[in-house]
């Protein structure tokens, strides 16, 4: 929620704007998630353009408030000098000054400052699927009456949209779109580089696998042979990586994947693989991404 709250600029995203409810349908009973109020987003601050500060700076933050006091206002907070449009049209949103991992709600989110590098790729993968064309096509849905407004807000969102993919597509190890294809040398594991794939890097990185046989009724994971580099983006399921069946007759397998770019030190802890084998058909049970070795949007609020 964070990554595209800041791609909006939706900075009113607090509790009170969600709502859970327990529902029924067809005999099945779940919780289901609303989110509401999205009056403060796109540089509207509901009834008039956003402040100038909204994304930058929580409403009340002491420190700056003591740093303008004992400057007598000669020290001038950063948000201050970016050039909003001035267009009736538009609220106060830009994307030249932006940064992902600084930007901030109304007030302090909790479950926002909980966000992990994994939380921020499995966000911004989705955003990355939002092509230019169709942000273009919703905001002629806006039905903006001038021309350059929409030409503006357009460029915006496609810009912020560039930045929170590219800061939180990379602060993991990227690897992506794992599955499962039969080759001429047994079962494959096939997967890409979601920041190569999005020219957010190059392809220079290189690829170790460790695979594990995992007994999966006592949790327990047996080490197939020694860590190896990888020769393209497949891999060869080993035979001794297969644990123990278990009750229901299956047996698991992961693989513990590294990419290794000097570019990016990071991405050498690697994202767990678990394979399946039911009945001969293997499928992707687990992913399990790196989190990161700090929280970067909690570091990001000290700097």
């Amino acid at each position: 929620m964070r990554v595209f709250a800041a791609w909006l600029n939706h900075d009113d995203a607090r509790s009170i704007n969600s709502i859970d409810t327990y529902v029924t349908e067809n005999g099945r009973s779940y919780i289901r998630h609303y989110l509401q109020d999205f009056g403060s987003n796109l540089g509207s601050g509901s009834t008039s353009a956003q402040q100038p500060r909204g994304g930058y700076e929580y409403l009340i933050e002491g420190d700056k408030i003591a740093k303008g006091l004992a400057t007598f206002g000669f020290w001038r907070r950063d948000w201050t000098r970016v050039d909003y449009p001035a267009n009736p049209s538009l609220g106060n949103i830009e994307s030249e000054f932006f940064q992902p991992w600084k930007w901030k709600t109304e007030y302090p989110q909790p479950a926002f400052e909980q966000m992990d590098a994994a939380d921020g790729f499995w966000a911004a993968s989705i955003a990355s699927r939002f092509s230019d064309d169709m942000i273009r096509a919703i905001v002629d849905a806006g039905q903006l009456s001038d021309p350059e407004a929409a030409r503006y807000l357009t460029g915006a969102l496609i810009e912020r949209r560039n930045k929170v993919v590219a800061w939180w597509m990379t602060r993991t190890n990227p690897l992506d779109r794992f599955a499962i294809e039969r080759g001429g040398s047994g079962t494959e594991l096939t997967f890409d580089n979601a920041a190569v794939r999005l020219g957010l890097a190059t392809a220079r990185g290189e690829y170790m696998v460790r695979w594990t046989a995992l007994d999966n009724a006592s949790g327990t994971e047996t080490p197939a042979g020694a860590e190896k580099p990888i020769t393209g983006l497949r891999l060869v399921v080993p035979s001794d990586a297969w644990g123990t069946r278990d009750q229901a007759c299956d047996r698991y397998a992961v693989a513990s994947i590294k990419t290794i770019d000097p570019a990016y030190a990071w991405w050498s802890n690697p994202v767990v693989i678990t394979l399946r084998e039911r009945n001969g058909v293997v499928t992707v049970v687990g992913i399990r991404r790196p989190d990161g070795a700090t929280n970067p949007v909690r570091n990001a609020a000290t700097r």
